[in-house]
């Protein structure tokens, strides 16, 4: 009985970790596309990182509001990055397909998880 649950505990545990497999990528500066609403950038400029949502690209600056900050509609909240002041960024994984990635790992670790518990009640 032991060995049978070790599959389940085990399934969950590598579907959380699976889950954090969704994280951040890279993102050319120069080539930064224009980003939904509610994608995450973390910019960093001078050696700091800020955390963004509600990001605006433009020829010559990005504007953001800090993830700190509920409502994008605080137009004093924004904050403004030239270009040339920014050493990298990175945009988060908080995408529809990222979403939809983690939870069909986590939905498949429990379907697997419960048809081993009902495989060993049945025995």
């Amino acid at each position: 009985m032991h060995s049978v649950m070790a599959g389940p505990r085990f399934s969950l545990l590598a579907a959380l970790f699976l889950c954090g497999c969704t994280g951040w990528n890279q993102v050319d500066v120069a080539a930064l596309p224009p980003m939904p609403e509610y994608q995450q950038l973390q910019v960093w400029s001078h050696d700091m990182p800020y955390l963004l949502h509600s990001v605006h690209v433009y020829e010559d600056s990005i504007t953001g509001v800090s993830v700190s900050r509920t409502s994008d509609a605080c137009d004093s909240c924004r904050v403004v990055f030239r270009r040339s002041e920014v050493d990298s960024i990175r945009r988060g994984g908080t995408t529809n397909a990222s979403h939809f990635a983690a939870g069909l790992g986590v939905g498949l670790t429990a379907a697997y998880a419960t048809l081993l518990m009902l495989a060993s009640a049945g025995n």
